[in-house]
């Protein structure tokens, strides 16, 4: 019994002191445990401080593509609560048709199969049902099994993709300035030889002639051939000026009085501020703007409507003005704004194209609003439109008021002058060529004819003692106008030049009569013109 006893006391105590071992591995597991738990809690938030404090839009997603986490980015981006988004389904949390080129969940899971990163880029989102936003958006699967966890980044990249859309369409408008020049140029050589010789026969016919009617019809489509190539060139930014000295108000009622009396049921309301400073502009060119504008107008409002125009003066500082791209100085606004249907921005992205219209085939040559943009913007000023459909549309346009010292140049008399010396005519076109050497022959001037520039520059060379005047083509082959130029006056460098061209007062012309050349003529120029052109040039000396 002693023994058993004995036994017995040692197996107690054995069991005590096992039991003793289980109680402190117990609590030293619970230690470990509340260890790992506050690791895991000290994770969790630093996770969720990382992942709220990532600017970007994210997601997380579980294995069934379900929102499990959303950052404060997310939640501030769609305007939402955490409670509205955790527990929605991908296929609820992207608008229906955001991915058009993609089928969206193929590609979620090719990215949980094979743990590659997928990334969708210039996505159009336009569930806002107003300006189209696009969206960079990057799946990356979090773990290593198809059944871990999803995150999803979303990039507003609409500010990107306008600056490059701004940048593609400024390029395609500056292909197409480069084309409508070169088309102005050579259909305003054809126009010439049409105008010139309807002009001779019609200074050598009576006036009762039955053909005389018949000719001054054709002057009226070279006229309004003209008017077209002018357009192309206002738009190319190389038409010439004929500038004034104007006060806008004054200039805006006349187009407002033109416009009324045809365009019946459109109101007409004004807020003009008084007392405005002085543009010098070309008057034709600035009322060609109006009407456009106001003839878009007019279109915009079927039903009619109100047109509300408002003047008003801005002065612009180094800074605060470039998002219109206005050089520091006073200038003139103008605003014209219409209660029509408005415009959606990608037709207002595209307003300003040539051959861009929204009208039917027939109806509009795309030509208005374009043309309007190159002559401001020819005139040193901005145009700006800003729309909404539905909402009307608003033109805003800035024109820098005139110094005082800037004045215009006088204008000659419309009666023809003749006179008398030796003029060598250089043009590469043989009807020009010919056509101009019979209107001066008629303005009584001797003539010496030149096919290109190297001609020219070699009977220069033979004839420059009897040679009082030379009129310049600028654009022809072999030889360019402005090296011509550059070679008669090293033979002579008091060589009267007069250019002339297709094109208008580009940059070769204005550097040449920066260097001496006596002026410009704009073909097709009639006879009137070049006989006041010569007969100036010959008074100066």
């Amino acid at each position: 019994m002693g023994l058993l006893e004995e036994k017995g006391k040692h197996f107690a105590v054995r069991q005590a002191g096992f039991t003793q071992d289980i109680d402190e591995l117990k609590k030293y597991y619970e230690r470990q445990v509340k260890k790992l738990r506050d690791q895991v809690q000290n994770v969790n938030a630093v996770n969720r401080k990382i992942i709220h404090s990532i600017p970007l839009p994210l997601l997380i997603l579980d294995e069934t593509l379900t929102v499990v986490k959303a950052n404060n980015a997310y939640l501030n981006t769609v305007n939402k609560k955490k409670n509205e988004v955790v527990g929605l389904r991908i296929t609820q949390v992207f608008p229906e048709g955001l991915f058009p080129e993609h089928n969206l969940l193929t590609k979620i899971r090719e990215v949980l199969a094979s743990g590659r990163t997928l990334c969708l880029t210039n996505i159009q989102d336009k569930s806002s049902g107003h300006a189209v936003r696009y969206m960079h958006v990057t799946f990356v699967r979090i773990g290593r099994t198809e059944n871990d966890e999803l995150i999803v980044f979303f990039e507003d990249i609409t500010e990107h993709m306008n600056l490059q859309l701004q940048l593609q369409q400024a390029q395609k408008v500056e292909t197409i300035e480069t084309l409508a020049a070169g088309i102005a140029h050579h259909f305003n050589n054809i126009l010439m030889g049409i105008q010139g010789h309807a002009s001779i026969m019609l200074m050598s016919m009576d006036a009762n002639d039955p053909f005389c009617k018949r000719l001054k019809k054709i002057e009226e489509g070279v006229e309004k051939g003209a008017d077209l190539t002018q357009k192309l060139l206002g738009f190319a930014k190389e038409r010439e000026f004929d500038p004034v000295l104007i006060e806008l108000n004054n200039l805006l009622l006349k187009s407002v009085a033109i416009f009324g009396g045809v365009r019946r049921g459109i109101k007409i309301d004004t807020n003009l501020q008084e007392n405005m400073p002085m543009l010098l502009v070309d008057p034709c060119q600035i009322e060609e703007v109006l009407l456009n504008i106001f003839i878009n107008a007019w279109h915009a409002m079927p039903n009619g409507g109100t047109l509300h125009l408002e003047t008003s003066t801005l002065l612009a500082h180094k800074t605060g003005s470039s998002d219109l791209g206005l050089r520091p100085g006073e200038y003139v606004k103008l605003s014209i704004t219409d209660t029509g249907v408005g415009m959606d921005p990608e037709t207002q992205h595209r307003i300003f194209e040539p051959f861009f219209t929204t009208r039917k085939i027939g109806e509009g040559t795309g030509l208005g609003l374009a043309a309007a943009y190159g002559i401001i913007e020819n005139h040193k000023g901005t145009i700006r439109v800003f729309s909404k459909l539905g909402e009307g549309t608003t033109f805003h346009i800035y024109l820098p008021v005139t110094k005082e010292s800037e004045q215009p140049e006088p204008k000659l008399s419309d009666m023809i002058i003749r006179g008398s010396g030796t003029v060598l005519l250089v043009d590469d076109e043989d009807l020009i060529r010919d056509l101009s050497a019979e209107t001066l022959g008629l303005l009584g001037y001797t003539v010496l004819k030149a096919k290109d520039g190297i001609e020219g520059v070699s009977l220069y060379q033979q004839n420059k003692e009897s040679i009082d005047l030379v009129i310049l083509d600028l654009v022809m082959p072999n030889m360019e106008g402005n090296e011509v130029f550059r070679r008669i006056r090293a033979i002579n460098p008091d060589a009267k030049v007069l250019l002339a061209s297709g094109a208008s007062m580009n940059g070769d012309a204005k550097e040449l009569i920066k260097k001496g050349a006596s002026g410009f003529l704009q073909k097709p120029y009639g006879i009137k013109a070049v006989s006041h052109k010569i007969a100036q040039i010959m008074k100066e000396g």
